[in-house]
């Protein structure tokens, strides 16, 4: 953010983010191909002292909670997790040193190192690399050998497009079984709030294409953008967000909206106070939507595609922040 401010575009978070990508992506992977092989394993994406400075970093700019789901904020910002880079780094790695036949101290230390792996040392460079790679796939079945897999062992070069694709679609299992939910306005859901933002604002399961950000994030303000991606990650004071926070706990279906007349709520199909309520039901609001146009819309995700979404969901948020300072200032 020093750098951002230094040559004036703190405001843009879309700059913000690429600056990010051209200074402090490179100091994460200095030299990583040496160190980061226990770090490889897609399950523990997350683990990792870097990774987690990195989330950081996401719930910093766009004012987001701790509880905001990781892979959420990986996709809303169109990044890649430090791991994908570390697999990159290590692939060009070996597939270099495989091909270095004019250094044999090299090609010497490498063949060493793969026979240790091969007589049982778990600790050799070679077997954590396997090791991970082989957890890419599942431990039965047709694919459970991977084509590239003993190459590790061989001193052979890798394909190193494979690898990394195979890596895309294992991170992208993380959203099919939300995917696979047909409504996630109703009690009892998986991970409601993961749910929720795969239902509404998930372009794509597989992660994006990182030098293509949102469009929203090039928008000059930034108190703005930031209520527009805290709304879509599910950082904002709408009751099925703080109904969670309220002691007692207060169950999703009795997190009904409180802007609207409890007339009116007997009329809707549901009336928890979330998301889709707030863009399409909530009365506190009617007058704003009236300058969208929802005639094309059915669902949160279809609203997203509008143009004019970016303003109302703005000003419908600066609303609930302000409703949510002012009751904070009445307590004692």
């Amino acid at each position: 953010m020093a750098i951002a401010k230094k040559h004036g575009v703190g405001n843009r978070l879309d700059l913000v983010l690429s600056l990010y990508q051209s200074y402090a992506t490179p100091l994460g992977l200095y030299a990583s191909q040496i160190w980061s092989t226990h770090l490889l394993n897609p399950q523990h994406v997350f683990k990792s002292p870097i990774e987690k400075r990195h989330l950081s970093f996401l719930r910093y700019i766009s004012g987001a909670r701790r509880s905001t789901c990781s892979w959420a904020l990986i996709h809303e910002f169109s990044r890649h997790p430090f791991q994908y880079y570390w697999w990159k780094s290590i692939i060009t790695f070996w597939n270099d040193s495989c091909s270095a036949t004019d250094n044999p101290l090299i090609q010497s230390v490498l063949k060493s190192d793969s026979d240790l792996a091969q007589t049982g040392c778990a600790y050799s460079w070679s077997a954590q690399v396997r090791r991970a790679y082989k957890s890419f796939y599942p431990t039965s079945g047709p694919s459970r050998f991977p084509a590239s897999d003993s190459s590790f062992l061989s001193m052979q070069t890798v394909d190193g497009e494979e690898i990394l694709a195979r890596l895309l679609f294992v991170y992208s299992q993380f959203w099919q079984p939300l995917l696979g939910v047909e409504d996630h306005r109703v009690e009892d859901v998986p991970s409601r709030k993961a749910l929720t933002y795969a239902s509404c604002f998930l372009q794509n399961s597989v992660l994006p294409n990182n030098t293509i950000l949102p469009a929203y994030l090039s928008h000059g303000n930034k108190d703005n953008v930031r209520r527009f991606a805290r709304f879509r990650l599910g950082s904002h004071f709408l009751g099925v967000e703080t109904g969670k926070f309220l002691d007692p706990y207060k169950p999703w279906s009795d997190r009904i909206c409180t802007r609207c007349s409890a007339d009116y709520v007997e009329t809707l199909e549901c009336g928890v106070d979330d998301e889709h309520h707030l863009i399409f039901d909530c009365e506190a609001f009617s007058e704003a939507r009236q300058e969208l146009d929802l005639s094309e819309c059915e669902s949160v995700h279809d609203c997203m595609q509008n143009v004019d979404c970016f303003k109302f969901i703005v000003r419908c948020m600066r609303t609930l922040d302000q409703e949510e300072a002012d009751d904070r200032a009445e307590q004692p």
